[in-house]
């Protein structure tokens, strides 16, 4: 393993993770950066050439994309793009990211978790499926193309939180405790994942 880079955002720098994480690298010697990826843009190119980040340079093994960022105000200068024999862990499930992520796949380097992995978590849809399959528990689940059409479920079934189909960090959620809410509820993601309410008496643990 040649160095381990870290996918995170500018917002998360200062917090436990992925500090701890990089800190913990450092402390044994591996060579680590975190690599925050707002504001970085990429080219994706078919003539081959290098892959470039920010002021550096550095080969990519028959390369097929160009990365290139415009001076970030804060100064920041980002990290040069994986190689072989790197090994990247994403600390973020955004969408640019993680399309990073899988360039970094498609350029050899190792990655902790995947990028097939992440998608198939972020899509709420997919993910609750696979729980389901596995005989995971979870509570009552109803996919649905709008919120409107889940008017007709029986009184048991509320109140019901319904999500959009990808995201994170419970950004989207919102409570209905009725029908009736429904017919004021601007909606604009379209397909809906909406799950019976549990109340958890203020405690949540995120996995």
């Amino acid at each position: 393993m040649n160095r381990v880079l870290v996918l995170t955002d500018s917002r998360y720098l200062g917090q436990l993770m992925p500090r701890a994480l990089v800190d913990a690298l450092r402390g044994r010697g591996v060579p680590v950066s975190a690599a925050p990826v707002d504001r970085l843009v990429t080219e994706v190119r078919t003539d081959g050439g290098t892959v470039q980040a920010g002021s550096g340079a550095v080969q990519a093994g028959g390369g097929a994309v160009q990365a290139r960022s415009g001076a970030p105000p804060d100064g920041r200068r980002d990290p040069p793009a994986p190689r072989p024999g790197d090994l990247v862990v994403p600390r973020t499930r955004d969408p640019f990211a993680l399309s990073l992520l899988c360039r970094a796949q498609l350029d050899g380097a190792s990655t902790v978790n995947r990028w097939e992995a992440i998608q198939a978590v972020r899509d709420k849809p997919h993910a609750v499926l696979l729980l389901a399959r596995a005989g995971v528990p979870t509570p009552r689940t109803f996919l649905t193309d709008r919120p409107a059409s889940l008017a007709g479920l029986p009184a048991a079934a509320w109140p019901l939180l319904l999500k959009p189909p990808y995201g994170d960090n419970g950004d989207g959620i919102v409570r209905v405790d009725s029908p009736r809410d429904l017919e004021r509820l601007p909606w604009p993601d379209g397909m809906v994942l909406a799950q019976h309410y549990v109340d958890v008496a203020g405690v949540d643990v995120k996995l």
